[in-house]
């Protein structure tokens, strides 16, 4: 079970679904080595957009090595926090409904919603999709763009 800020929770019940929970728990106190322990080797990344980090990212080295850091620079350090408000398991399928909020290296606070669609295989994660208000993510993080 993994529990909120607010108290809530989120039921994790198979081992897929904690193997997501686990990585956005890391995701958000920036455990590098813990991250890439939940990573398979060929591990992708994929978020669509006009982002500075869009498009897909192949290689676990290269996600907690690159994509990672560049997304983490869109943001004043250690506001980013993605809370899951809802798992969805389908064999090797964990659909994540995650609140995300932070504030923009500008200043801006950041709001809003994701979906993340990740593929579990093995204990670990090979794939990740991560689907967003780009325009909204872009005016917030991007406004130059």
């Amino acid at each position: 079970m993994y529990t909120r800020s607010n108290e809530q929770s989120v039921s994790a019940g198979t081992d897929s679904a904690q193997v997501v929970l686990r990585y956005l728990a890391a995701s958000n106190t920036g455990n590098r080595a813990a991250v890439m322990e939940l990573l398979a080797d060929e591990a992708s990344f994929t978020l669509w957009g006009r982002l500075p980090v869009s498009g897909t990212t192949a290689g676990k080295r290269a996600i907690v090595e690159s994509l990672m850091p560049g997304a983490r620079k869109l943001f004043q350090p250690g506001t980013l926090q993605l809370r899951p408000l809802h798992l969805m398991v389908d064999g090797d399928y964990v659909v994540a409904e995650v609140h995300a909020q932070g504030i923009s290296a500008a200043g801006v606070a950041y709001d809003t919603q994701y979906c993340m669609v990740f593929q579990v295989r093995d204990g670990q994660i090979s794939a990740i999709r991560e689907y967003m208000d780009t325009s909204y993510a872009e005016s917030v993080l991007c406004p130059h763009l």
